[in-house]
């Protein structure tokens, strides 16, 4: 995640930043931050296949051992025990698959809520900007 900079004092912050409480940056200055750091975006990833992302539950170490478990039981005639651990294991993919597609939606709707306007300071007056425009060192 980087620097904590909430942790930090604000003084400490601003120089770091090299940018000024009062003035803000000077508009020169956000355009140069905005080419280096790009827009002020959540980064949109392709969405994976619901098929892929259902297989992709049984990656996990501890599936593995329990599928590695079913087939043991299969082959050594417990077909209850098997069959059992193997509904617990769907159970398990299924359960997380849905979870993973409820943060997916979750992750949208944020995209979408974002604030498309700031009210931000540069060279000392205030005034409203594309967030996605928002640099590394705005006073908002």
């Amino acid at each position: 995640m980087g620097e904590q900079w909430f942790a930090r004092p604000a003084q400490e912050v601003l120089r770091s930043l090299g940018t000024n409480a009062e003035r803000g940056l000077d508009y020169g200055e956000a355009g140069r931050r905005l080419a280096v750091h790009g827009p002020n975006v959540l980064e949109n990833t392709p969405p994976v296949r619901p098929w892929l992302a259902f297989l992709n539950q049984f990656r996990d170490f501890m599936v593995l051992v329990l599928l590695a478990a079913t087939a043991t039981s299969l082959f050594l005639g417990e077909v209850a025990d098997g069959l059992t651990i193997l509904v617990i294991v769907l159970l398990n993919a299924c359960l997380g698959f849905l979870q993973e597609a409820r943060a997916e939606r979750s992750l949208e709707a944020l995209r979408l809520m974002a604030a498309p306007e700031a009210r931000v300071v540069r060279e000392g007056r205030p005034g409203r900007f594309p967030a996605r425009d928002l640099v590394p060192g705005d006073i908002v």
